[in-house]
Order: C-alpha cells, then sequence, then structure tokens
C-alpha cells in the first residue's frame, strides 16, 4: 500500500498517517513506513531538537528551498517509489501550498513556481507507481481555527487569518494533482480517529492492489 497523505495543518494528516499504519499492521501484518518531513521545519526523520529547528528556520529560502527540493526528488526516484507499503504526508501538495505563502520561495513571478513544480514531480510519480493512492484530508476552517487555540504546534506554519485560503489551496492542488487515483477525501471535523480510519478504508476498496487483498483476506480484517 502506497500512499500520499495531504491537507492543512491541523487537519490531522500525521495522526491519520500513524493510525493507518497501525490499522494494517493489525489487518494485514503489513509494516507501512511514514514519512512525514516534507514540512518546515520538520525536516528530518529523527527527532531534532529546539536549538536544530531553530536552526532550519533561519536559514535563508534557497537553502531551504535547494533542501526542499532534494528531499522531494529523493523521494522521487523510481527505486525509492517502487518500495511497499509507505506513506508520504504532505509531500509535492504542501511545499505547493506552503512555499510560496510561508518559505519564501517558490511565488509566481520567481524562478520555479511551486505549484509547477509539483507537477513535474508527479510525473516522475507517475511513471515510476502508477497505483499510488493520493488522500486528501480536510477540516471545517472552525474546527482548524479550535485546534489552533486549543493545542498550538510550538513550530507551526498555519496563520489564523490564512486558513481559508489554505485549505481552498489544498483543495486546489489535490484536484490538479497527477496522481490518477485521487477520489479518497476525509473529513475530520466531527469524526473521531477510527471512525476516520474506517472511512478510509471503505473508501479505499478501489484501490487495493491484488498484493493487497491477498493480505487483508490473510489477515485479521476484523482488528
Amino acid at each position: 500500500m502506497r500512499l500520499i497523505l495531504a491537507g492543512c495543518e491541523y487537519s490531522g494528516t500525521s495522526t491519520l498517517a500513524n493510525a493507518i499504519s497501525e490499522w494494517a499492521a493489525k489487518a494485514t501484518g503489513i509494516s507501512m513506513s511514514i514519512h512525514d518531513h516534507f514540512q518546515i521545519p520538520y525536516v528530518s526523520h529523527h527527532e531534532m531538537t529546539d536549538e536544530e529547528l531553530e536552526a532550519f528556520l533561519a536559514l535563508p529560502p534557497h537553502l531551504k528551498q535547494g533542501y526542499q527540493w532534494h528531499a522531494l526528488a529523493y523521494h522521487s526516484m523510481p527505486a525509492w517509489l517502487q518500495k511497499e507499503d509507505y506513506i508520504l504526508v504532505g509531500f509535492q501538495t504542501a511545499e505547493a501550498v506552503y512555499s510560496p505563502l510561508y518559505y519564501g520561495y517558490g511565488r509566481p513571478w520567481e524562478y520555479a513556481q511551486a505549484d509547477i513544480l509539483a507537477r513535474h514531480y508527479e510525473v516522475s510519480v507517475m511513471k515510476s507507481m502508477p497505483y499510488i493512492v493520493q488522500v486528501l484530508v480536510e477540516a471545517s476552517p472552525e474546527v482548524i481555527a479550535k485546534r489552533m487555540k486549543e493545542n498550538p504546534h510550538k513550530y507551526g506554519l498555519l496563520q489564523e487569518n490564512d486558513i481559508e485560503h489554505v485549505l481552498q489551496r489544498f483543495k486546489d492542488e489535490h484536484t490538479r494533482s497527477l496522481v490518477r487515483r485521487k477520489n479518497i477525501i476525509l473529513n475530520t471535523s466531527e469524526a473521531t480517529v477510527d471512525e476516520t480510519v474506517a472511512d478510509f478504508v471503505e473508501q479505499m476498496e478501489r484501490w487495493w492492489s491484488e498484493y493487497d487483498l491477498q493480505r487483508l483476506v490473510s489477515g485479521d480484517r476484523s482488528a
């Protein structure tokens, strides 16, 4: 199972990635790797110290840009994409939305406009892994604002005045994406994590690979 899971900050993408991974392990024995390091300053698999996070935030835009491009290009390579069972959180969609708004590069008047660059990575993805599934995670503006106030991220990007704009930008980028299997949309506004995972499993039904189905049949589907 190969997924791109993207949505506005505070919509629940990281929580869902972990929950889907846990469901997969129980239901099929799948061990999924989660790559949730495409949103600045959280750019490493390893846990980063506050000092490291702040040092990355202090980099000039062109260095952040170079790092992000490297990470996206690496995860778009055929040898990487053809691995089994992973979730890419944010990936090209988050980069297209956030870089012109918060990172200081990728804007329409600059070299390598972010949303055009996202299509470039999607072409690579479709050539190497046409069976990957892209999932859009949404929540209402009111719920996003409530979560921001109740549980603010120390190094969060999203600004309250930008919530509606960012939600729309994720929806637009999802619609424009060249990833063909992208009909799955999850709304976390009122649903619990378990309910959202159940919704994902139901919507995913048409996209299971033969190998996935074999593992579902042999695994404990009641888990």
